[in-house]
C-alpha cells in the first residue's frame, strides 16, 4: 500500500497522529489496532517490556 492509503486506513480505524508517522509506523499502528492494542505502538512497547514483578521484588 502507498503511504496515503495507509493513512486513510489508519484514520478510518480511529488512529490519530498519522500525518507525522512513517510508513512502517503506520503499519505497526494498524496491526496494533487490529490486535486490540493502542494506536501508538512505540508508546506501548516499553510497557510490554516491563516485567510482571513489582519493583524491589525478586523474580521467581
Amino acid at each position: 500500500m502507498k503511504l496515503d492509503e495507509l493513512k486513510g486506513v489508519a484514520s478510518s480505524m480511529g488512529i490519530t497522529g498519522t500525518t507525522k508517522m512513517r510508513k512502517s509506523d503506520l503499519v505497526e499502528a494498524i496491526k496494533a489496532r487490529q490486535a486490540g492494542g493502542s494506536s501508538a505502538p512505540a508508546a506501548s512497547a516499553p510497557a510490554a517490556a516491563k516485567s510482571e514483578t513489582p519493583e524491589g521484588a525478586a523474580p521467581a
